[in-house]
């Protein structure tokens, strides 16, 4: 087993796969549950499959309702959608923005990279091995 574990392929290949282990965690909770970091004026939530950025230049700060939807204080704010491609989006209402990125888009990417580093063989190493010094033929 420590045989398996020599070399940074295979240990960032850990790395990584514990990593798409963590966002797909994180991917599931989504559907059940909103969490939201909200840091100034710059709002991160985890909603409906997505991880969405608010930023709003006024005091109110922004709280997530769904992945379409925002609550700045009692305000309801719904996003003209500039940009829809694959779950990605960027909108706009006023001076507010909105980016949400899809978490297959962070998953996948993390799985096939952990699934190379791990299951492909490391390469040879190319360094000589030196013969010891032979005494010269008299």
């Amino acid at each position: 087993m420590g045989e398996f574990f020599k070399g940074w392929r295979r240990k960032a290949g850990c790395v990584t796969l514990v990593m798409a282990c963590v966002f797909m965690a994180i991917w599931l909770r989504t559907f059940a549950a909103t969490d939201t970091i909200i840091v100034g004026q710059v709002g991160i939530s985890s909603v409906d499959g997505v991880l969405a950025v608010v930023t709003n230049d006024e005091i109110p700060t922004p709280r997530w309702e769904s992945a379409d939807a925002i609550r700045l204080d009692s305000d309801r704010v719904r996003f003209h959608w500039q940009l829809r491609l694959f779950g990605f989006r960027r909108g706009v209402d006023g001076d507010d923005q909105a980016w949400t990125i899809p978490y297959w888009s962070i998953v996948i990417p993390l799985t096939l990279l952990s699934a190379y580093l791990l299951l492909t063989k490391p390469r040879q190493s190319t360094a000589s091995v030196t013969q010891p010094d032979r005494p010269a033929a008299v």
